[in-house]
């Protein structure tokens, strides 16, 4: 009813702290349109209050840019749902869910990885979330988990050196992940993603560009590395053109042969009209 009343109103914050909650349900038809501060932490919200919070992410009117979500039971099942909801939310920079009661393991992770640089594919890259920027995962710790979230970090530092510029944070991150061999395959092997040939993705007509950009951005090494494997489609890219260089001229050819038959047909029609005027004046 709260969120209801606030759908029309003015109100910018919401601070729900240590009030008991253990469930929530939000009417997703009235998403408060001025709410940009939401603020959750310490209760009892689990999986099935996600989904709920959830309707404030996917919300077309949500005006959301903090979500704290500290101190509850969010866990793995939570994470699902609030990376889903978050796959195409553009609005929200700031996300809290530290301390969850429900551990989130390496597998929550790895799905908050996939939300701001889904490394499956190029597109996936291109189509993750570039405007979350923050994100309170603490306690710190020094496991198996480290280098997952230094990868989340180093997804969300893109985010927020080209804020209010998606396109410009997703090139960055294909630049800096998907073009680079040993970023890559680092992340590929932690993400349980098999490798797959990368420049299959590519249309042989774009492989100068992205070896350009290798080049540029990773060396001469790298753009070793990274020719071996395209070498066969810059030959197929090159053999197109060439044929479609020869197919042009052999069209330009007839062309003009078409162009000459139609000038000797107006010729000899110009001079039949001139044979026949010059009988009738004679006449």
């Amino acid at each position: 009813l709260l969120v209801r009343a606030l759908s029309d109103g003015p109100i910018e914050m919401l601070s729900c702290d240590r009030c008991g909650l253990d469930s929530l349900k939000i009417d997703g038809a009235f998403i408060p349109v001025n709410l940009t501060f939401l603020h959750l932490r310490d209760n009892s919200i689990n999986a099935d209050g996600c989904r709920e919070v959830a309707k404030f992410l996917q919300g077309r009117n949500s005006s959301l840019t903090q979500l704290n979500l500290g101190c509850n039971k969010i866990g793995d099942e939570g994470v699902a749902i609030l990376a889903s909801a978050l796959q195409n939310n553009a609005i929200l920079k700031e996300l809290w869910i530290d301390d969850s009661v429900e551990d989130i393991t390496m597998e929550g992770l790895k799905m908050l990885l996939k939300m701001v640089n889904d490394m499956t594919r190029i597109n996936g890259t291109l189509q993750s979330n570039h405007t979350l920027q923050y994100l309170d995962l603490s306690p710190y710790k020094v496991d198996d988990t480290d280098l997952i979230r230094q990868q989340i970090e180093f997804a969300l530092g893109i985010n927020a050196k080209n804020e209010n510029n998606p396109a410009a944070a997703g090139k960055e991150k294909v630049i800096q992940t998907q073009l680079n061999s040993d970023k890559r395959s680092e992340l590929c092997q932690q993400l349980g993603i098999g490798q797959r040939m990368l420049f299959s993705e590519i249309k042989p007509i774009h492989l100068p560009e992205v070896l350009a950009l290798i080049s540029r951005h990773h060396g001469q090494g790298e753009l070793y590395a990274a020719l071996v494997p395209s070498i066969a489609a810059l030959f197929s890219t090159m053999n197109k053109k060439q044929c479609l260089q020869q197919q042009k001229a052999y069209h330009e050819a007839k062309l003009e042969k078409i162009k000459a038959e139609i000038a000797i047909l107006e010729e000899a029609e110009r001079l039949q009209q001139k044979a026949a005027y010059h009988h009738e004046t004679t006449m």
